[in-house]
């Protein structure tokens, strides 16, 4: 776990604590506690991060050929951060569903159709490209709530990090007693 990924989410719950849902969602993080989810970073590119930030996405998807993250490693009740891409995050979400796929071309059709405006696709181009992906996880999302821009040291390229940080498995090392 690197030292980034905990200043970073104490940075985070902070920004929060005022927000009503999240003041109670994230109770007892300061003091320590675990609170029974996992924390993910999540790059977006745009238009898709204005359209989570304005409500009319609901849903993220991720596809890829490999079993990359998020595949089988997100789970409802799950925290995002939302980061443009090369910029700083600029909000948080709650998961609230996730329904994994081994594609096929009749299984992304399916997702095409059940998921497609909440998914805010409107370029045929971004189905074509995921013709050749062989997993796709689906996100519904909610609670998004915009806070103070925050930076963040990632520096790769990958679109998706799944967090480590828990409060319980960070020890300082004592001193002399």
């Amino acid at each position: 776990m690197s030292n980034w990924e905990k200043s970073l989410l104490d940075e985070a719950v902070n920004r929060l604590c005022n927000a009503p849902h999240w003041k109670k969602r994230l109770a007892g993080w300061n003091e320590g506690q675990v609170l029974g989810f996992a924390w993910h970073l999540a790059v977006f590119v745009e238009p898709f991060l204005s359209y989570v930030l304005d409500g009319t996405k609901t849903v993220e998807s991720r596809f890829s050929i490999n079993r990359a993250e998020p595949y089988r490693r997100v789970a409802s009740k799950d925290v995002l951060l939302l980061k443009g891409s090369g910029g700083p995050i600029i909000a948080v979400a709650e998961v609230t569903e996730v329904t994994f796929y081994q594609l096929n071309r009749e299984e992304l059709d399916r997702i095409r159709e059940r998921f497609g405006e909440a998914l805010r696709v409107e370029d045929e181009a971004f189905w074509d490209d995921r013709k050749a992906s062989c997993y796709a996880s689906i996100i519904r999302i909610s609670h998004v709530t915009p806070i103070e821009p925050l930076d963040c040291e990632k520096r790769d390229k990958r679109g998706w990090v799944r967090l480590h940080y828990q409060p319980n498995l960070f020890f300082e090392e004592a001193g002399p007693a």
